[in-house]
C-alpha cells in the first residue's frame, strides 16, 4: 500500500470513531491515556487535538513528545506512533474551531487557555477483523486442525 493510501484507510478509521486514546507518559515513566476527539476533516500524517493549556497532559507531553493514539470501534483497530506538540497557533485554532468545540472554551478561541496539540506520525498499524460470525468459526476451526494461527482480519504497517 502506498502513502496516499495508508493516509486514505487511516482516516477512513478515524473518520468513523472520531475519539482516540492519547497515549503520554507521565514524569514517573507510567503510561497515561485519555480520550481525545479528533478535530481535523482529513488525515495526511498529522493529527490535531484541542486542549486546555496549562494541563496534565500538555507538562507530560514537553517532558517525553513520544505519544501513542489508539482508535478501536467497528472492528478496527488502529494504533499510530509520533511526536506531539502543543501549539498556540491561532491561525490552526481559528481553522479547526467548531461548535463542540466551544463546550470546552466558553470564553472563546482567543481564551488564553485555548491551545492544539499536534501529533506528527512516525508510523503506525491498523487491524480490521470485520468477518462474519460464520467466518470467524470457519477460520478457528481451521487453524486449530493445522495446528496455525487464525486468519480473523488484515493488518498491516506503515
Amino acid at each position: 500500500m502506498n502513502h496516499k493510501e495508508n493516509n486514505k484507510q487511516v482516516w477512513e478509521i478515524i473518520s468513523s470513531i472520531k475519539t482516540g486514546m492519547l497515549n503520554t507518559l507521565t514524569m514517573e515513566d507510567k503510561i497515561h491515556s485519555r480520550p481525545m476527539q479528533v478535530v481535523q476533516d482529513e488525515y495526511e500524517g498529522t493529527l490535531w487535538f484541542f486542549t486546555g493549556n496549562p494541563s496534565e497532559k500538555n507538562m507530560e507531553i514537553s517532558n517525553d513528545s513520544d505519544v501513542c493514539v489508539t482508535f478501536s470501534g467497528n472492528d478496527q483497530y488502529l494504533a499510530l506512533y509520533g511526536k506531539a506538540q502543543l501549539t498556540k497557533d491561532q491561525n490552526k485554532i481559528d481553522e479547526l474551531w467548531n461548535p463542540m468545540v466551544s463546550a470546552w472554551f466558553p470564553e472563546g478561541k482567543e481564551s488564553q487557555r485555548c491551545a492544539l496539540i499536534k501529533v506528527e506520525i512516525i508510523h503506525g498499524e491498523m487491524w480490521d477483523s470485520n468477518i462474519n460470525p460464520f467466518k470467524f468459526v470457519y477460520e478457528l476451526g481451521k487453524a486449530k486442525i493445522k495446528n496455525q494461527r487464525p486468519e480473523l482480519g488484515e493488518h498491516h504497517q506503515y
